[in-house]
């Protein structure tokens, strides 16, 4: 198998999660899958999994490495399939975003996007809700977590990294915890996802080892601005996505805990209906969208944004 084959298994992987479902995606036995993603690595250099029995993790290098390819083979692809470059981004689209990544990624790219096509018009809804696609008319949706809705298909995009952070007078109070399991004795402040309205566990990793931390915030909100806002006034420690922290962080306003202990990473899917091949315009959208994505340095200013 040539190494592109190669890559499009490993990426398959790291979109489903493990070798025995992109085995079944690809049609292929799951000793192929394995066999090929070993392969890769030996010409590499480096492991782009991580294996246990209870799961296929992504190493820190092997997702660098497939953010960086997944959407070099998505435009192969674009390029390769008949009649895509006929047609024209035009109509009016309606997407839905989280507040917060609409206002660090998309918004500050949002003008180059609309110069680039100007037959298109946007409808943009910011919510954290979890729109049923097959029962509203939204053309485009961000999720947090893998769809499983058979009326939507998706785009998995770039997984960016979870900081655990308070304010500096709550530190004062609490003190500074110098391990994930110090946690158990803080206040924190829990984000109830759109999906089942829970408080999900936090995970944490140095190596090798793995901690999970149970939800037992004393508050817990389905918002993720009024709870970086609680954050702000020294309720309690909250983790977010880097990106979103950012100006926070460099002001002082909070300051990150367990600096050497990495958070699990969350990969952004952008989904759409599942109605035949994507319209131009949704491919466009998907596209800026995994552009914008990429472009974000979670640990300095946002990749073209002015200033």
């Amino acid at each position: 198998m040539d190494q592109l084959g190669q890559i499009r298994i490993a990426l398959k992987v790291a979109e489903l999660g493990s070798f025995a479902a992109a085995a079944r995606a690809l049609k292929l036995s799951t000793g192929a899958v394995s066999q090929s993603v070993a392969r890769l690595e030996g010409q590499l250099g480096l492991r782009v999994f991580e294996r246990n029995t209870r799961q296929v993790r992504q190493t820190v290098e092997g997702e660098q490495l497939l953010d960086r390819l997944r959407p070099l083979v998505r435009a192969m692809d674009g390029v390769l399939e008949p009649g895509l470059s006929r047609q024209a981004v035009r109509g009016v689209l309606t997407v839905e975003l989280s507040e917060s990544f609409a206002n660090a990624v998309v918004i500050p790219r949002l003008p180059q996007f609309m110069a680039r096509h100007p037959a298109l018009s946007l409808i943009i809804h910011l919510s954290e809700r979890a729109t049923n696609l097959s029962r509203e008319p939204i053309d485009v949706a961000l999720r947090t977590v893998e769809p499983i809705e058979p009326a939507a298909r998706y785009r998995r995009l770039r997984a960016f990294a979870l900081v655990p952070v308070a304010a500096p007078d709550y530190l004062a109070r609490a003190g500074m915890p110098q391990h994930p399991l110090d946690l158990l004795q803080h206040q924190r402040i829990d984000f109830l996802t759109p999906y089942d309205r829970k408080a999900w566990p936090a995970y944490f990793y140095r190596d090798g080892e793995e901690i999970e931390i149970p939800p037992q915030g004393r508050i817990a909100l389905d918002n993720s601005q009024a709870c970086l806002a609680l954050a702000r006034q020294g309720m309690g420690i909250y983790a977010d996505y880097a990106l979103q922290l950012k100006d926070d962080l460099a002001s002082g306003r909070l300051q990150r805990i367990l600096p050497d202990w990495d958070m699990l990473s969350w990969p952004l899917f952008a989904v759409y209906k599942n109605e035949g091949p994507p319209s131009a315009a949704v491919r466009a959208f998907l596209d800026f969208l995994e552009e914008s994505c990429n472009q974000v340095n979670e640990d300095g200013p946002v990749a073209g944004n002015p200033g």
